[in-house]
C-alpha cells in the first residue's frame, strides 16, 4: 500500500514536470515563431510611440488608439496602403480612424515616424498634381481654390472637410508642396498625425506633415515605407521611455496606472503558479524504500 502511494506522489510530480515542459515548449515555439516572421521580413521590430501625435484624447488613452507608450507591431514587405480618403467608400479602418497607419522615413528625418495616411497625390507632366481619390467624396466635402470639384492638373490649395475623430478641416497648399521639392517634383502619400489639429476663429484646421514638419517636405515614396502598423500592445512601451529618461509629461495617467495593474497581475500569478508547482526535494528514506 505505501509503495502505490509513493508512485500516486511521483506520478503528481511527474505531471507537474511534464506542466511546465509543455508550458516551456509553447513559450519556445512563441518566441521561434516571432523570430521567424521578423527574419522573412513579416514583421520590423516593434516601435515605441513616444509623442502624442496620433492620440484621440490628450488626457486618457484608449485601446485600439496609438497612444504615448504603446507599442506598435509592424508588418512589412509587399502590402497594399490605403489612404483615409480612399478607405471611406470602403468604411476601412485601423487604429480607430479610417485608412491604414504607416511607418516611414524621409531623407530628412532623423527616425522613423509613424503617422496616417491621408491622401495619395500623382504628379503629372504638366506639372500639377492629380488626385482622383476626391472624386470619391461627397461634393461639399472638398473644393479645389478656384478650381470647384476638379481633382486634376491641381497646383492651388485643396480643402477636404470633416476628417478624422475631431472633424478637422485639412488645407493642403499643392504650390508650397511643389517648392520644396524643387527640381525633382514626385507624388505620394500626404501624411497626417491623428491628433495633429489647432482650433483657431472657432475652425479645427488639420495639420499634413507636408506643410507642417521640416523632416517631411514632400509626399511620402513607396521607397520611404518601412512597413504598416497592424497591432498595438498597449501600454509596455512606457517601460523603455521611463528608463531612458524620455517618459513625456503628457503621458496620459491612465496608461500608466494600466501598466502598473499588468505589472501587479503578472507579479501575482508568476507567485501563485511558482508555489502551486512547487518540486519539493525527495526524502532519503521515500527513495530507500523504493529501492
Amino acid at each position: 500500500m505505501e509503495v502505490r502511494g509513493e508512485e500516486r506522489g511521483g506520478g503528481k510530480r511527474r505531471g507537474r514536470s511534464r506542466g511546465l515542459i509543455v508550458a516551456g515548449t509553447l513559450v519556445g515555439a512563441m518566441v521561434v515563431l516571432s523570430a521567424l516572421l521578423l527574419s522573412n521580413g513579416m514583421l520590423a521590430p516593434p516601435m515605441v510611440i513616444e509623442s502624442r501625435s496620433m492620440q484621440h484624447d490628450d488626457d486618457l488613452s484608449a485601446l485600439g488608439v496609438l497612444d504615448t507608450g504603446d507599442m506598435v507591431v509592424i508588418g512589412r514587405g509587399e502590402q497594399e496602403v490605403r489612404s483615409y480618403l480612399a478607405s471611406e467608400p470602403l468604411d476601412h479602418r485601423s487604429f480607430g480612424e479610417l485608412g491604414d497607419v504607416i511607418v516611414f522615413q524621409t531623407p530628412q528625418a532623423p527616425m522613423p515616424i509613424i503617422h496616417r495616411a491621408l491622401v495619395k497625390i500623382e504628379y503629372n507632366a504638366s506639372g500639377g498634381f492629380d488626385i482622383p481619390e476626391l472624386a470619391g467624396l461627397p461634393p461639399d466635402r472638398w473644393e479645389a481654390e478656384g478650381r470647384g470639384n476638379e481633382w486634376w492638373n491641381l497646383q492651388e490649395t485643396v480643402t477636404i472637410r470633416d476628417i478624422g475623430y475631431a472633424g478637422v478641416d485639412v488645407h493642403i497648399d499643392l504650390w508650397q508642396i511643389l517648392r520644396n521639392m524643387d527640381d525633382e517634383p514626385h507624388g505620394g502619400f500626404l501624411t497626417m498625425g491623428d491628433n495633429n489639429w489647432y482650433a483657431r476663429g472657432g475652425e479645427r484646421t488639420g495639420a499634413v506633415d507636408q506643410t507642417s514638419l521640416s523632416d517631411v517636405p514632400e509626399p511620402i515614396k513607396d521607397e520611404w515605407i518601412l512597413g504598416k502598423a497592424v497591432a498595438e500592445i498597449p501600454w509596455i512601451g512606457l517601460l523603455k521611455l521611463t528608463v531612458s529618461n524620455n517618459l513625456p509629461h503628457y503621458t496620459p495617467l491612465n496608461s500608466v496606472a494600466s501598466l502598473l495593474g499588468v505589472i501587479t497581475l503578472m507579479s501575482v500569478v508568476s507567485m501563485v503558479i511558482a508555489s502551486r508547482y512547487k518540486i519539493e526535494p525527495e526524502d532519503p528514506a521515500d527513495k530507500r524504500k523504493r529501492t
